[in-house]
């Protein structure tokens, strides 16, 4: 009973805080357009989506070289898709008004049940717990509450990732299916969620070795599967050749055309590249670092896996599969931006949409520091994270 009335202050405490960011969220939206960059070329494709023409684009991006346009596109379907399938409901500019603000509340949601999975019933102060700390930070993040303002793919993509994630903590075989397919749906969503779906399939390899929980393992590829081959099989009548490349790479219809240099050609060794993206990722100064997304919260990262390091020497910490599931994707998502510096827009990507998944390793670095911290740490993350 006592548990029962814990839980439900719990949620009660969201719902107030989930409240003043509804009001702050349906506060503001997209108008008329245009719709941002990104933005107005997903709202295209979801125009045409919904006046039936089917998941075709009128635009040609990095000499793709499509003729004629209208061309169909290998570009990540679920959220055109769902996009204009809502236009054709409500009307086209309804749709790019309010669904992603929906999505916006709908992944705060998620995320804080899947924050719940990794830190339990870790209270801070009173009822407010570790999960209520996360879900507050994300839904204040400026760049997710500007990307889901236009019809950007983040409000989508976490909504699913999130749900994967929270699955993940789950054994047996329709939570393992599910969460496989949830995975697989977020990487049709944004394609750098396709580490998503490694880190998902590997943190239950790892409880498969360890608990002999191979079904559930077997079931999580399985449930990727059915939604990524598919969708390969459908790309690879356009392009000719079966390739999970085309998960992340646009198709090109004209070869002689050049392909588009993404990556910064650069002298220096893969290393030393690799080197410079982490020390970009982490310099308070770089408006390209995730200090521009989070503030200082991005400090605890370190320094919550320094403790954790720690800790390791002194005992064995037993990793659930769901908390390595956040803490791999975590990393697979945000440090895969270092492989590469981008020779257009910015040269990073640590600091703008796409450095968004940090989230994954700031909820088990605040779990680590608030659950296993001496009080002057606790206190010293707090702050930090106000």
């Amino acid at each position: 009973m006592n548990e029962l009335t814990n839980r439900r202050r719990e949620w009660l405490l969201f719902a107030a805080l989930l409240l003043p960011l509804c009001i702050l969220r349906f506060s503001l939206n997209s108008g008329s357009g245009p719709y941002g960059v990104d933005g107005s070329y997903y709202a295209q494709i979801a125009r045409n989506v919904a006046e039936g023409r089917g998941l075709v684009t009128n635009v040609c991006l990095y000499h793709q070289g499509l003729d004629p346009l209208p061309a169909p596109t290998n570009i990540y379907p679920l959220w055109p898709m769902l996009l204009g399938t809502t236009a054709r409901l409500i009307g086209f500019t309804e749709a790019m008004r309010h669904l992603p603000r929906v999505l916006y509340l709908l992944a705060v949601i998620a995320l804080y049940i899947a924050a719940r999975r990794v830190t339990g019933e870790q209270r801070i102060i009173g009822p407010f717990t570790v999960a209520h700390l996360a879900a507050v930070i994300f839904g204040l993040t400026p760049v997710f509450f500007s990307s889901t303002t236009f019809p950007y793919t983040e409000g989508l993509a976490f909504l699913l990732a999130c749900a994967a994630l929270a699955l993940a903590f789950q054994q047996g075989a329709a939570a393992a299916l599910i969460g496989g397919i949830a995975a697989g749906l977020a990487t049709l969503t944004r394609s750098q969620m396709l580490m998503l779906v490694v880190a998902v399939i590997l943190a239950r390899a790892l409880a498969a070795v360890r608990d002999k929980r191979w079904t559930d393992l077997l079931l999580t590829m399985v449930g990727a599967s059915l939604v990524l081959v598919p969708w390969i099989f459908y790309v690879s009548t356009l392009t000719g050749t079966f390739a999970w490349t085309n998960l992340t790479a646009s198709y090109v219809q004209t070869p002689a055309i050049p392909p588009y240099p993404f990556a910064m050609q650069t002298a220096d060794s893969t290393a030393m590249v690799r080197l410079k993206g982490l020390g970009t990722a982490f310099n308070p100064a770089s408006p390209n670092s995730f200090f521009a997304l989070f503030g200082p919260v991005v400090l605890l990262v370190p320094i919550a896996a320094a403790h954790w390091v720690y800790r390791a020497f002194k005992a064995r910490p037993r990793l659930s599969a769901g908390v390595l599931a956040f803490v791999l994707s975590g990393a697979f998502l945000c440090f895969v931006l270092a492989l590469v510096p981008m020779r257009f827009f910015r040269e990073w990507l640590f600091g703008w949409r796409h450095g968004l998944p940090l989230i994954f390793l700031i909820v088990p670095a605040l779990v680590e520091l608030f659950a296993f911290g001496h009080r002057a740490v606790r206190g010293a993350a707090l702050l930090i994270a106000v």
